[in-house]
């Protein structure tokens, strides 16, 4: 991460508004990409679909060989959708510790980044 500025600013724009998250979260996903040594991708999806293949090689068109134990799906990155709630919850945690020092340290509504109330607490909502 620290050889990319990009990447740097990435994370600085989590701690403030997320007026251009769609950008933010493209940049997240190669993050995650990087992350799991595919530089060249940028959806985490297809670092999924290729770490998938990679580790469990095809005998033919349709089957895969796979391990005795079955698959570690613990060892491929988040799907787009759980990765965009961990975003979600992320930058709304970093608004908060960034703005600790004040009275009110965010106006932002946690239902805005993937919360939800249920019975007078939040939960996570899957979007």
């Amino acid at each position: 991460m620290a050889k990319s500025n990009d990447f740097i600013e990435c994370f600085i724009q989590m701690l403030k508004s997320l007026e251009d998250k769609d950008n933010i979260f493209e940049k997240i996903q190669e993050f995650v990409c990087h992350m799991y040594g595919f530089n060249r991708l940028k959806k985490v999806d297809e670092a999924r679909v290729a770490l998938f293949e990679k580790t469990y090689k095809f005998l033919d068109t349709e089957t895969f060989k796979l391990p005795k134990k079955g698959i570690d799906g613990s060892s491929l990155p988040p799907c787009e959708s759980e990765l965009y709630q961990q975003f979600l919850r992320a930058c709304y945690i970093a608004q908060i510790w960034s703005n600790a020092h004040l009275k009110v340290p965010t106006s932002e509504d946690p239902e805005d980044y993937g919360w939800e109330e249920v019975d007078n607490k939040y939960d996570s909502r899957q979007l």
